[in-house]
């Protein structure tokens, strides 16, 4: 079965997200935050990450784009899905030193459960990080 850690501060959002998700028959791990997901990546390694962009992280600078050189360092090789309703910080991120590879697929919010779904099934088939959909 693939793992989907998902990290999404907003409950209202992270909730049904992952509901989704395991309805599709994923394992899913849902963390509020950079650090509970840092945490917990040194415990399990996911198929994918799903990440939102604009949420604490728990530094002072924090938000999902300062997360992802940190995900790119505890999970190499996971593809990682970025969930903002700002596409635009997330393509700024995903383009832009010093933020590694960027993100492998942007998705923005509000997103129908077929688009996150496609999107995951997308990078796992893909098989890690690569070209990137922005």
């Amino acid at each position: 079965m693939h793992v989907v850690l998902l990290i999404e501060d907003n409950s209202l959002v992270r909730r049904p997200m992952a509901i989704v998700l395991r309805n599709a028959g994923y394992g899913v791990i849902a963390v509020p935050d950079g650090v509970s997901a840092l945490v917990r990546l040194g415990e399990v390694r996911p198929s994918v990450i799903v990440t939102d962009i604009l949420m604490p992280v728990g530094t002072p600078r924090g938000d999902g784009v300062h997360l992802l050189p940190m995900l790119r360092e505890a999970a190499p090789g996971v593809p990682i899905i970025a969930v903002t309703g700002v596409p635009e910080r997330a393509r700024q991120a995903g383009e832009a030193p010093p933020f590694g590879s960027g993100f492998d697929h942007i998705l923005a919010k509000p997103l129908a459960p077929a688009t996150l779904l496609g999107a995951v099934d997308h990078v796992l088939r893909r098989g890690g990080p690569g070209d990137r959909t922005i």
